[in-house]
């Protein structure tokens, strides 16, 4: 099973050819769909019979008014931009069409292979301010650990969910900065253990005020060992309560399931020329269109990779597993690998095996250059991110439902050539189940690492 959002149920609908009907008046014997905007994004309308519609939403489902759209129907290029509730309608015979939208600030992003009525595309925000919030609570469930010992602690790191959050650096935590530890420990992470370990079950954590949920990962720290953290144990929060440039006590957050469910992931197909050996990337998705918690990151050993996930009951009741394969190039540009190509699975499942892998020779080295992308057997959806080194996104791009399509160049004047080389996030995904994946994918692995930097940083 392979699911995503919003280039995900954006394009569900898409792939097929048609989508979920809308109601419509009564008493009209040939309606017109009732269509409006779908928070997180999504298709609608059944398949294009005559027009098309598209609606633009930011990361927080408002509207995003004043993009320049271009839409493309063979060899006939239509050209808008959206009002004030993000709309742009335009007259199409029938599909598939290709979608582009931009506006300053924000990803340039491309859909290929559209089939329905109408489509919400969620825009990704480039140059905005995150507005930043602090929540502070207490952490239980500590008993669920393993037991103190003389050199090792219990140690709990909470941190936040939701859609594409920026990365907060956090407060050290009072009392841990040192003359030889400047750093100290972040605020929240907890250390609860025998003298000379600190007993610490609050936690203080700067988040984004669209933070959907809190995420406690819990387990044991020891400086003898290595890796020092171990991690056993999960919990979630998702009643929040966030203001910005304030701090709100009162959340706080319980470690309820063992890390007691083995996942893998495995590819039967030799990983790609020119690649590294490849990781292996496990997460939750907490419901179908929810944000993403982050498990572990292991390298590939033989082609497979595994870790551990909870029992998906009670709190994780409507969660589902994700696993992924990444093998990332040996050709670095300007100190970073100038590719990545992922292939990822979700389900309920704990076991997830890849037979192909996506080959995407022609994949363009700046924008504004027309590439061709060959779709392998298995690979249903393709997920291209293209940004500069060390810098935003500049361009996302899903293909779907076709065996060889070309990916046109960025249209003039909607993005400023870029001079040099950019790097390339490839993402793919198999349509078995009707179901599609999105670009929040292509960061969960560099949001695993994040977060096991963070837990590397303890002190006391």
């Amino acid at each position: 099973m392979f699911c995503a959002r919003p280039l995900s149920l954006v394009l569900l609908a898409a792939a097929i050819g048609c989508g979920e009907d809308q109601e419509a008046p009564l008493g009209n014997p040939n309606p017109t769909p009732t269509l409006a905007p779908i928070p997180g994004g999504g298709t609608a309308g059944g398949a294009i019979n005559g027009a098309f519609t598209l609606f633009l939403i930011d990361s927080t489902d408002r509207p995003v008014e004043g993009a320049q759209i271009r839409v493309e129907v063979g060899n006939t290029t239509l050209e808008g931009t959206t009002n004030a509730a993000g709309r742009a309608d335009f007259e199409v015979a029938k599909g598939p069409v290709a979608v582009h939208a931009f506006k300053a600030n924000y990803a340039y992003s491309s859909a290929l292979g559209l089939g329905s009525r109408a489509l919400t595309l969620e825009l990704e925000d480039t140059g905005s301010t995150a507005a930043i919030g602090t929540v502070t609570g207490t952490v239980s469930g500590w008993d669920l650990l393993p037991a103190l010992e003389q050199n090792k602690a219990r140690v709990a790191v909470v941190s936040a969910l939701g859609d594409d959050l920026a990365a907060v650096p956090q407060d050290p935590r009072p009392g841990t900065v040192t003359a030889n530890d400047p750093e100290g420990s972040d605020s929240n992470v907890c250390l609860l253990g025998l003298p000379p370990f600190p007993r610490q079950r609050d936690y203080g954590l700067k988040l984004e005020v669209r933070a959907q949920a809190l995420f406690v990962l819990g387990g044991s720290f020891s400086f003898a060992e290595s890796p020092p953290v171990t991690l056993t144990h999960v919990g979630i929060r998702t009643a929040l309560d966030v203001q910005e440039g304030q701090s709100r006590s009162g959340h706080d957050v319980a470690l309820t399931h063992a890390l007691d469910q083995p996942l893998e992931v495995m590819s039967s197909a030799p990983r790609p020329v020119g690649f590294d050996e490849g990781m292996a990337t496990f997460a939750l998705q907490l419901g179908d269109a929810g944000p993403f918690a982050p498990l572990a990151v292991s390298p590939l050993n033989g082609g497979r990779g595994t870790s551990r996930g909870p029992t998906l009951d009670r709190d994780f009741a409507e969660a589902s597993y994700l696993a992924a394969l990444t093998y990332t190039s040996t050709t670095m540009v300007d100190g970073e690998p100038s590719r990545t190509v992922s292939m990822i699975g979700r389900g309920r499942e704990r076991s997830y095996t890849f037979s192909t892998l996506m080959d995407a020779p022609g994949i363009p080295t700046k924008v504004g250059r027309g590439v061709r992308s060959n779709n392998v057997a298995g690979a249903g959806l393709y997920s291209i991110s293209l940004r500069a080194p060390g810098g935003p996104v500049l361009w996302n791009v899903a293909i779907v439902g076709t065996p060889e399509v070309t990916l046109p160049g960025v249209p003039s004047g909607l993005v400023d050539p870029v001079r040099g080389p950019l790097v390339v996030e490839v993402t793919a995904a198999d349509l078995g189940d009707a179901t599609l994946l999105d670009a929040k994918f292509r960061k969960l692995t560099s949001k695993i690492r994040a977060s096991a930097s963070a837990r590397a940083r303890l002190s006391f």
